[in-house]
């Protein structure tokens, strides 16, 4: 039949056009891009109420995080999050840029969860938490840059300043100093949902074992909310 279809898919998805077997086909293809925000604002997406419910009752519970805190959740949409191969500060700069514009174009339940956590002061980013090996749970706020070799993730971290929100559970995970056990303490996050989300960004390393090699780390788009101390919070 006459009709014109079209689809809309990110540019790593494989797929296939198979050949015309009569007639013609015309193809247009374009690239789509995230515009910026449009000035006036869109309607609640729907979920927020409920939300909003749920943040305001804790927040005005004495017992929920008295001295403050972070909640983690992992984003349930697919985002298109470029890898960033280069390491200067104009394009790490950039990198950053784009988790930030994401906040923007989120979908659904994450728009809802977002929306609901700013309205009650939760001041929601975010960020790629990267596990990894011997070092433990990293928060990023751009994408781990990877391209060189890599043999202590916890120094790898510190230069591109990364938080450490998480202990790895294995035996022989390496000592930490008084400073280190008090900063992780500080970053901590209580993870609402598990941290494997929708949206996982890929990045190459070498690692060097018996000879170097080439392997990859994963890094999961996730929401992170801080909640004030008891006495600063927004509970209207």
């Amino acid at each position: 039949p006459n009709q014109v279809s079209w689809v809309a898919f990110y540019s790593d998805v494989e797929h296939e056009v198979l050949p015309v077997q009569s007639g013609y086909r015309i193809t247009l293809t374009y690239n789509l891009y995230f515009a910026a925000p449009p000035a006036q604002s869109l309607a609640p997406p729907v979920g927020v109420e409920p939300l909003l419910d749920a943040f305001k009752r804790l927040l005005q519970d004495p017992a929920f995080f008295p001295d403050g805190g972070r909640l983690g959740f992992a984003l349930k949409h697919q985002y298109p999050v470029p890898a960033n191969p280069d390491m200067d500060e104009d394009s790490m700069e950039k990198a950053r840029d784009v988790l930030r514009s994401l906040a923007s174009a989120l979908k659904g339940g994450d728009r809802a969860l977002f929306q609901a956590a700013s309205a009650v002061g939760l001041q929601p980013a975010l960020r790629l938490a990267y596990e990894l090996e011997y070092a433990g749970v990293y928060l990023l706020d751009h994408v781990f840059e990877g391209g060189y070799q890599i043999d202590n993730w916890r120094e790898a971290m510190d230069w591109t300043k990364g938080e450490h929100v998480e202990k790895m559970k294995e035996p022989w995970y390496p000592p930490m100093s008084e400073e280190d056990e008090a900063r992780l303490r500080k970053n901590a996050v209580q993870w609402v949902t598990p941290r494997e989300s929708i949206t996982r960004v890929k990045t190459d390393y070498v690692a060097y074992g018996n000879d170097a090699m080439l392997a990859s780390v994963y890094g999961d788009l996730v929401l992170i909310a801080t909640v004030p101390p008891h006495g600063d919070r927004l509970t209207a």
